[in-house]
This record gives C-alpha cells, sequence and structure tokens, in this order.
C-alpha cells in the first residue's frame, strides 16, 4: 500500500469550538446542509499560514469526509495536499 500512515488523534471539540484549541486555527466558513458539513481554516504554522478545507458527512455518531491542505512550499509556491478525514464521537467532553 502507498500513502502515508494514518494520524490518531484524540480532541474534544463541539459546535461552538469545532477545532481543538491548541491547533492555533480560526474557522473562516462553515457551510452545513442536512449531514453535510463544508468549512474552511487558517492555521498558524512557523513556515506560514496553512488553509485546510473541505467536507464531511455525519452520520448517528460519525463522520468521514475529504480535506485539502495547502502549505507554504519551501521554493514560495504553495502545495496542495488532499487527504481522507474520518472520526466518531466517543464520549461528552470532560469539564474540568
Amino acid at each position: 500500500m502507498g500513502g502515508n500512515a494514518p494520524m490518531i488523534r484524540t480532541a474534544c471539540i463541539d459546535a461552538d469550538n469545532p477545532i481543538p484549541a491548541e491547533a492555533q486555527c480560526k474557522v473562516d466558513q462553515v457551510d452545513r446542509r442536512g449531514s453535510l458539513v463544508t468549512r474552511a481554516m487558517t492555521c498558524n504554522s512557523p513556515r506560514g499560514e496553512i488553509h485546510a478545507a473541505g467536507s464531511a458527512r455525519y452520520a448517528s455518531n460519525t463522520m468521514e469526509g475529504t480535506v485539502t491542505t495547502r502549505v507554504p512550499g519551501a521554493n514560495g509556491q504553495p502545495i496542495d495536499t488532499p487527504g481522507h478525514i474520518a472520526g466518531r464521537y466517543i464520549a461528552p467532553c470532560d469539564t474540568k
């Protein structure tokens, strides 16, 4: 099999805070149409701004979608990287 190894991450997110705070990102656009959510966000990194846009379909306690991330390249030209995302509800966020 080719491609990158899957990255697994656990984070506390909800409708009011859809991006984990440690990500240093801001949501630029969100559009909800039924179970389909389309979004765009901008994140800060040492190399410059990273832009990500994609969509995901939510069903019961799972979600699955695609995202394209645009990162600054070494020569100043942006590099677009497509990816697949999937997630599932584990439990309510710890309120501590």
